[in-house]
């Protein structure tokens, strides 16, 4: 693609592009069993530790989650495709799930979702499954 011109400085910029792929991790902060709220520190420290050992930029957006009979606090983390250093689908996912991971035994969460643009898959932690449960999947 060619470049454009600013207006104001005539300088060219160059346009870089790649395909597109997003995964978003949903993480609520409310532990399951004890109520106990972490705080959106708590999930930035989870977050940059993670980034700074494999490499990765990531977007960290607070949100609130409504629910029947209940709501908590959470954060929507992103990754995209970004074109500056380009990735594949299974790399991207690979990175969002494991993310996904780390956030859910730090948080004690029962379930989590990643979202992508062709799945959302639910990770659950078999650890918080109980039999007698409407919460029960399997």
């Amino acid at each position: 693609m060619q470049g454009n011109n600013t207006a104001e400085t005539g300088l060219r910029l160059e346009l870089v592009q790649t395909a597109t792929f997003t995964a978003a991790i949903h993480c609520g902060l409310k532990e399951r069993n004890t109520g106990l709220i972490h705080s959106l520190d708590d999930a930035r420290w989870v977050c940059q530790e993670f980034v700074d050992r494999v490499g990765l930029c990531l977007s960290f957006t607070p949100t609130e989650y409504i629910y029947t009979n209940g709501s908590e606090p959470g954060v929507i983390v992103g990754l995209i495709n970004y074109p500056r250093f380009p990735s594949g689908e299974d790399e991207i996912r690979k990175k969002a799930l494991d993310l996904a991971e780390a956030l859910m035994l730090a948080f004690n969460q029962y379930a989590m979702s990643v979202v992508c643009q062709d799945v959302t898959v639910m990770l659950v932690n078999p650890a918080l499954k109980t039999q007698n449960s409407p919460e029960a999947y399997d």
